[in-house]
């Protein structure tokens, strides 16, 4: 465990096991292993940054000591309030990670466009890595899928209009378009986007189930 910006940072071997496996070279060529070393890299800052976001934005709605742990294939950003937020201040929490990778992958642009870069193949691999990984997880993070961030956004969003009784609606909303993204991930061939979609769609069914027998 370590600090970063006042806030306790815990990442789990299970974190830097999927990064690798995410990453495996093809080949056991020197510039292969290369490009699976700096993806690590990559994967592990722009997790950091996506998690300070939110944890950046908790914070200024009051919660303390804000903690963020990375395992497996993501992270998560953990806090208490003293009183429960309104909707728009959780919505605006759930946001503020993509917008943080979307933050970094647009510097990551300028960069690239403004000729900051020095010249070889190896550092032209890692913008698109970075690239790659804030714009791509990015917006799939804010499709309305339980428990990405879209799906707490749209779970905030109904609970204002339900008057919090918005679990619910979010679910088989999480689920119909878990479905479709399942689905369409598979049709242009992108397994990790179908292997995460899968995922999330089957976690939320077996909470939609559990909850139904209550």
């Amino acid at each position: 465990m370590f600090k970063l910006f006042g806030f306790d940072v815990r990442i789990h071997g299970s974190f830097w096991f999927m990064a690798a496996i995410l990453g495996m070279p093809r080949s056991a060529e020197p510039e292969a292993l290369l490009r699976t070393a700096s993806w690590v890299v990559v994967v592990t800052i722009s997790i950091l940054v996506h998690e300070l976001g939110h944890a950046l934005a908790a914070r200024r709605f009051g919660a303390e000591a804000p903690t963020i742990e990375l395992y497996s294939l993501g992270g998560v950003t953990m806090y208490e309030t003293d009183s429960p937020m309104r909707y728009g201040q959780r919505a605006a929490v759930s946001a503020a990670g993509p917008l943080a990778g979307f933050a970094l992958g647009g510097a990551t642009f300028a960069t690239l466009a403004l000729g900051l870069l020095p010249d070889g193949g190896f550092w032209r691999t890692v913008v698109g890595q970075l690239m790659w990984v804030n714009f791509g997880w990015g917006a799939l993070n804010l499709l309305p899928m339980l428990p990405l961030d879209g799906g707490h956004i749209a779970e905030a969003a109904l609970d204002s209009l339900t008057h919090g009784r918005g679990r619910r609606p979010a679910q088989v909303v999480s689920m119909v378009v878990g479905v479709a993204a399942v689905a369409l991930a598979v049709h242009v061939r992108l397994t990790w986007a179908a292997l995460i979609a899968g995922f999330c769609t089957w976690q939320t069914f077996n909470d939609f189930r559990r909850a139904s027998r209550h």
